[in-house]
C-alpha cells in the first residue's frame, strides 16, 4: 500500500504545473521529497500521505444510490427454499424491507454459477431454485423481481457472476 502512495506521489510530482491537481504539494513538502533521497519509497509514501487534502464538494446528482445486494449463490440471501411460492414471498419481503428502510436500488444476483435465475436458451435454471440444476421453477425469478421492485419504486440491477462454474 505504501508503494502505491509513493508511486502516486512521484507521478504527481513529475507532472509539474501542467498537471491536473497537484494534490496540494507545497514548498515544504517538495523539499522533503528532495531530502528523501536514500529514504526511497517509504519516505515518498509519507510525503504522499501528507499531500492528500480532503475537500467537500457539492454533488449535482438528482439523487443518491442507496442499495443492497441480494446474493443467491449458496442461498446466501435468497432463496431459502425450493418452493416457488415461498421464494416469491421471501423476495417480496426482502424488497419490502429495502423500500421501508429508504433504499432505492437492489442488485439481484441472477447468475450465481454457470446457470441462470431467468429464462435462458443458453444457461440452465439455477440449482438454487429447485435443488437441481436445469429444473424449471415454474416462474421467472428475474421478471418477478423486476416487477415487484418497480412496484415499490426500487431500481433493480441484474448482477452477473460470469466466471464461477460451481460454488461447491
Amino acid at each position: 500500500m505504501r508503494t502505491h502512495w509513493a508511486l502516486m506521489c512521484m507521478s504527481l510530482l513529475a507532472c509539474g504545473d501542467d498537471a491536473t491537481p497537484d494534490a496540494g504539494l507545497d514548498a515544504s513538502r517538495d523539499a522533503r521529497v528532495e531530502d528523501a533521497g536514500e529514504g526511497g519509497v517509504d519516505a515518498l509514501a509519507d510525503v504522499a500521505a501528507d499531500a492528500i487534502e480532503v475537500e467537500t464538494v457539492e454533488v449535482g446528482h438528482r439523487r443518491e444510490l442507496r442499495g443492497t445486494w441480494i446474493a443467491t449463490v449458496s442461498r446466501i440471501n435468497w432463496p431459502s427454499s425450493d418452493d416457488p411460492t415461498a421464494q416469491r414471498a421471501q423476495l417480496v419481503s426482502i424488497l419490502d424491507t429495502a423500500a421501508a428502510t429508504g433504499l432505492n436500488t437492489v442488485f439481484f444476483q441472477v447468475r450465481p454459477e454457470a446457470d441462470a435465475l431467468y429464462a435462458s436458451e443458453l444457461e440452465p435454471w439455477s440449482r438454487y431454485l429447485s435443488g437441481t440444476q436445469g429444473i424449471d421453477p415454474g416462474y421467472d425469478p428475474l421478471a418477478f423481481a423486476i416487477e415487484e421492485a418497480h412496484a415499490r419504486g426500487l431500481e433493480l440491477h441484474a448482477w452477473l457472476n460470469p466466471y464461477r462454474a460451481r460454488a461447491g
